[in-house]
């Protein structure tokens, strides 16, 4: 499968939203053509990238990991949607060892994280969760929502496929 489909299922949460600001970027055709002749997005999300204390990697590593993870999926939706994505913020977060659920996960850090100074948080989470019978790869309430939380180790999923 295409690694670069696969990067933006990590953004399946806001597909709403970007399909809410498609259909009126279509309203107005002339504006649109302009956009696309100019290849420039319509509308920046900025986002706060976060990842829990159990991230492996140093700070330096994981920033540029998931930078780069977040410019190729804004990449995608620019091109498709003409929004963008831009990381305004990094940091950590300490997550509840005790939370084994992931849908848990995800209020833990709603409760826990503001996403300002972006509209939009997306944490990765390295808590190792076996058995608690999930098979999402990220986790949202609902459309147009401030919060997404992405499952960082699975077992299975390889950085490429991210």
């Amino acid at each position: 499968m295409n690694n670069r489909i696969i990067t933006a299922t990590l953004f399946v949460a806001v597909v709403g939203l970007m399909t809410s600001l498609c259909q009126a970027s279509q309203v107005q055709s002339s504006t649109q053509e302009q956009r696309h002749e100019k290849q420039q997005p319509a509308i920046t999300i900025p986002v706060k990238i976060l990842v829990d204390n159990k991230e492996p990697a140093s700070q330096k590593r994981w920033e540029e990991r998931l930078r780069n993870r977040l410019q190729a999926a804004s990449d995608i939706l620019a091109q498709t949607c003409g929004v963008r994505f831009e990381a305004v913020e990094t940091g950590k977060w300490a997550a509840d060892p005790k939370i084994r659920d992931f849908r848990e996960s995800l209020r833990e850090f709603e409760r826990e994280v503001s996403p300002a100074p972006g509209q939009l948080a997306i944490g990765f989470t390295s808590k190792r969760r076996e058995g608690d019978g999930c098979q999402f790869l990220g986790i949202t309430s609902g459309a147009f929502h401030s919060h997404i939380l992405v499952r960082e180790w699975d077992g299975v999923t390889t950085e490429p496929e991210r």
